[in-house]
């Protein structure tokens, strides 16, 4: 066998790698799994994710968001309603909404339509984002919840004003 291999190099697959590797020869355990598309070549990710690879991931954040979105605006129409007095744990509770009964239920129910809205939109914004073919689902991940976000901190800002409204009305 040795002999062989000195006299006929090409004969043996591994005394030249590359004619081995072009011939198809070479064993890879780490690529046995990696799919390929057209001649032979290996699919990059982006051909993953329209594979539908990354699919479950994006629906999973679909899912996430659109529950979160359902789960805030249903915790926001007991306030909306004015069905939630004074208290310690559930509401829009700072030093000024404490004090007075009527200012709470008038901040607290501009809260709650400020918080109903909010979570309807995100699970809106995220639905349709969706279903957008171009998103990344990386882009798609961090879209979500940015939204939620900032979403939550304008409905946080203006509930703010209305209470500086209410206070300030009071007062005169």
């Amino acid at each position: 066998m040795i002999g062989n291999s000195l006299i006929f190099p090409v004969a043996d697959p591994t005394a030249f790698p590359i004619v081995a590797e072009s011939a198809g020869l070479r064993h890879d355990p780490l690529e046995e799994d990696r799919k390929t598309g057209e001649a032979g070549v290996a699919l990059t990710d982006r051909d993953r994710i329209e594979e539908g690879g990354m699919s479950g991931f994006m629906t999973f954040i679909l899912l996430m968001h659109v529950s979160a979105g359902l789960l805030t605006a249903s915790l926001a129409v007991p306030l909306m309603r004015r069905k939630v007095g004074p208290n310690a744990l559930y509401g829009f509770r700072v030093r000024r909404t404490l004090e007075d009964p009527k200012v709470w239920y008038d901040a607290n129910a501009f809260a709650g339509r400020c918080l109903f809205y909010v979570g309807i939109g995100t699970g809106l914004a995220c639905l349709a984002l969706y279903w957008l073919p171009a998103i990344d689902p990386i882009a798609y991940a961090v879209a979500c919840p940015t939204i939620l976000l900032v979403g939550l901190a304008v409905g946080l800002v203006l509930s703010f004003r209305h209470l500086d409204h209410l206070t300030r009305s009071s007062e005169r």
